[in-house]
């Protein structure tokens, strides 16, 4: 009679229980591994492919998205690309032909969006380093000018900015200015203008 007894418990706990216990070994066994074991991730490899898709399916819904969206009046893309630069290399100022473009001439545009009626500036440059008028360590009249120009702006601006906990990939070798013949003259004073 014990016997039966016992057994009846037994198969009355795995009736009850068994199928939670089957859940908890296999999410154990498949997370024992990632907190026992250091280095990186030994499940990547199961949901990169995953991951892969979804990207690609994310894109493709995007694109199909921008097939029937209407486009709202009310947002405006300024770009600064090759025509920006060519425009500016016509204007008076020498600052607008070449990139970057300095901190205070892109707060003078941040101010000009809004004198023609933006609410809100979004400006999506790179801001993470120096400013490329300054000199090394240090935040300069260029960096000072932005800021008293974002003071002035009457709506909200936002600035990008870029988090990375690695740095940047080196180049492998050393930057060096290159030396380049322009001209060879038989003396120092055929070299000079006259």
């Amino acid at each position: 009679m014990q016997g039966f007894l016992s057994q009846s418990r037994g198969r009355r706990f795995l009736k009850k229980f068994g199928m939670a216990l089957l859940w908890a070994a296999v999410v154990g066994s498949a997370l024992a591994p990632d907190i026992l074991l250091p280095g990186p991730g030994w499940h990547r490899w199961l949901f990169s492919p995953l991951e892969r898709w979804e990207r690609s399916l994310y894109d493709w819904r995007l694109s199909e998205r921008a097939l029937v969206a209407q486009r709202s009046e009310q947002l405006v893309v300024v770009a600064v690309d090759g025509e920006t630069l060519a425009h500016g290399r016509e204007s008076d100022d020498p600052d607008q032909a070449a990139q970057p473009w300095s901190r205070e001439l892109v707060g003078r545009v941040i101010l000009q969006l809004f004198s023609e009626g933006a609410r809100a500036v979004v400006v999506d440059l790179p801001l993470e380093d120096l400013s490329p008028r300054s000199p090394r360590d240090r935040v300069t009249k260029d960096d000072e000018a932005l800021f008293e120009l974002l003071e002035k702006a009457p709506g909200p601006t936002v600035l990008s900015f870029r988090w990375d906990s690695e740095p940047p990939p080196s180049l492998g070798r050393p930057l060096r200015p290159w030396r380049v013949r322009v001209a060879t003259a038989a003396s120092e004073r055929g070299a000079l203008p006259h």
